[in-house]
Parts: C-alpha cells; sequence; structure tokens
C-alpha cells in the first residue's frame, strides 16, 4: 500500500515482525522490517523513515538502547521502544533521554498503532483519516521570540541559546503550539501524550 509515513520495525523475533507489520499496513502504512541492528543500520542509512518502532533487547540489554541513542543524534524521525523487561521507571528514564515513547510486552496491537499515530502527529505526519483532521505543523514555530524547531527537538531562546529539553517537554510544547490560544484540560493534554499514560499519576505529572 502506497503511503506517505514510513515505518521501520527492529525486533529480533519475526513472528512479531510479522504480525505489526500487517497491523501497521492495514492502517496504511507502508512497512519495512529487520531482525538485527546492523540490518536496522543499514536500512536506516539508504532509507528514510518517519517512525522505528524498536525491540530494547538483542542479546544485550544495551544494544537496544545504543541504536535508540544513534538514531536520535543521527536520524529525524520518531522513536517507539517496546520491550518485555524494562520496567515503568526504566521506561520513563527513556523517554525523557532518548525515545518518544515506550510500549511493554505482551503488545495490545491497536494501542502500539494508536500510539504511534501520536508520535507521528508530534513530527508532523499522519495516516489514513488523520490525514484529513491534522494539519502537520510548521517545522518551526516562533513564539515571543522563541523558536522551536519540532522536527530537531530544538528550542531556542531569544538571545539564540539551545535550551535543553526532556521528552515530556517538548511533547507538552508543542501540543500548545499545535493548539494556539484554547485552554487545555490535564484529561486533553494526558490524551494528547501517550508517554503520560504510563505514569502511575498522570494529572500530578502535568502539573509538575
Amino acid at each position: 500500500m502506497q503511503s506517505d509515513v514510513h515505518i521501520l520495525i527492529v525486533d529480533d523475533d519475526p513472528g512479531v515482525c510479522k504480525i505489526l507489520r500487517q497491523y501497521f499496513e492495514d492502517a496504511g502504512f507502508a512497512v519495512d522490517e529487520v531482525h538485527d541492528i546492523a540490518g536496522a543500520r543499514e536500512k536506516l542509512d539508504h532509507h528514510t523513515y518517519n517512525l522505528v518502532v524498536l525491540d530494547l533487547y538483542f542479546g544485550d540489554a544495551a544494544s537496544g538502547r545504543d541504536l535508540a541513542k544513534e538514531i536520535r543524534s543521527r536520524h529525524d524521525c520518531g522513536i517507539i521502544a517496546i520491550s518485555g523487561r524494562a520496567d515503568r521507571d526504566e521506561r520513563i528514564d527513556l523517554m525523557n533521554a532518548t525515545v518518544d515513547d515506550t510500549i511493554a510486552k505482551p503488545l495490545e496491537l491497536n494501542e502500539v498503532v494508536a500510539r504511534s499515530r501520536a508520535v507521528l502527529r508530534r513530527y508532523g505526519m499522519a495516516s489514513g483519516n488523520d490525514k484529513k483532521n491534522n494539519a502537520p505543523p510548521a517545522a518551526i514555530a516562533s513564539f515571543a521570540g522563541w523558536k522551536l524547531n519540532v522536527k530537531r527537538h530544538e528550542l531556542t531562546s531569544p538571545q539564540g541559546k539551545i535550551v535543553t529539553l526532556t521528552m515530556g517537554d517538548f511533547n507538552l510544547l508543542s501540543n500548545f503550539i499545535r493548539h494556539p490560544n484554547e485552554v487545555l484540560s490535564r484529561e486533553q493534554i494526558v490524551e494528547m501524550d501517550t508517554s503520560m499514560q504510563t505514569i502511575g499519576t498522570p494529572d500530578r505529572a502535568v502539573d509538575m
């Protein structure tokens, strides 16, 4: 199926890849899959992806994390980490440092697709029915002298300095930019940011 959105699935379990690929393609996405780190690097070197869905563990605990960091530093795309081993605190640490969202195994496939769409919207991409209802934001949003590069996750102050943002900071700010001059409730903010939904008390997280 032809799609403006291209997803790469990286998982050493061919069965998981096959199921995820089927669900993503049924949802209207173009999909590639690889089963090892070397294959992922080769695909990323020769193709442009809007989203990488990445298993964190490939024999050792560091390999998936290292690949996620490499993707973040070299490629302009969303990253969703999936894992059957990482606990809640580890997933939150990952979201603050590297990835856009994390999903624990066993996977709820409808949730995977929904979370993927949420991440893609933050990058100005959509698929299927989303294309009609979500205009992509500008690559650079300006307000009160500040500039947010939505694709590079960079916030620049009026003095021209880069301001470090956690992933939670970036998600919150980019959602405000997507809804200018609107009052957003806590519930709306949590709904827009699926990473908040993994936290035990999302309302308090929004307040913080």
